[in-house]
């Protein structure tokens, strides 16, 4: 999926393209459920789509994991995801929510966050370099997006809020 959209990912040797991804994983599906819940319900609320397929009950989440899952440390695990959720609850939502991202602006987002990787220092120069051609792109696309398709002159309010959502986003999932 990423090479498709991006081909220049494809410079990049397996290690490099797995520590992005890796990295890129819980990001994605944070936007992804948040964005699809509200375009799809108009709203952000106690139920979120985690897929076209499948809904999760954000009040219930001890009930993720079935009884016999999680081993002996269960509870510590139910624990873990609630404080990963009120996080998200607490702090993602409300941007999402003052962003109201249109679909272009989603798909900025998702390749924005696949340029900020959580372990910089792990990856080479030529990933940094390819990171930041496509990060340049995006901008541009973006640029174009709000000027041409959307007729706004003065975009920084909009780029803002966009900006500062994947900024929560990657802050608050980095110990996951």
């Amino acid at each position: 999926f990423a090479e498709r959209a991006f081909p220049t990912l494809a410079e990049l040797n397996e290690e490099e393209r797995d520590i992005l991804l890796t990295n890129y994983i819980m990001k994605f599906y944070i936007l992804d459920s948040f964005y699809r819940t509200r375009t799809t319900w108009g709203k952000i609320g106690r139920v979120i789509m985690w897929a076209v397929t499948s809904c999760a009950d954000m009040g219930r989440h001890d009930l993720w994991l079935g009884e016999d899952q999680g081993g002996p440390n269960r509870e510590t695990l139910i624990s873990s995801m609630d404080s990963l959720l009120q996080v998200q609850l607490n702090v993602v939502v409300p941007l999402m929510v003052r962003a109201q991202i249109t679909t272009k602006e989603f798909h900025a987002a998702m390749a924005f966050l696949l340029c900020e990787t959580d372990d910089q220092a792990d990856v080479s120069d030529t990933t940094m370099s390819v990171l930041n051609n496509i990060r340049a792109e995006v901008y541009h696309d973006l640029t174009d997006y709000y000027n041409d398709d959307i007729g706004l002159s003065d975009f920084s309010t909009r780029l803002g809020h966009l900006l500062t959502l994947n900024y929560s986003i990657r802050v608050n999932t980095a110990f996951s």
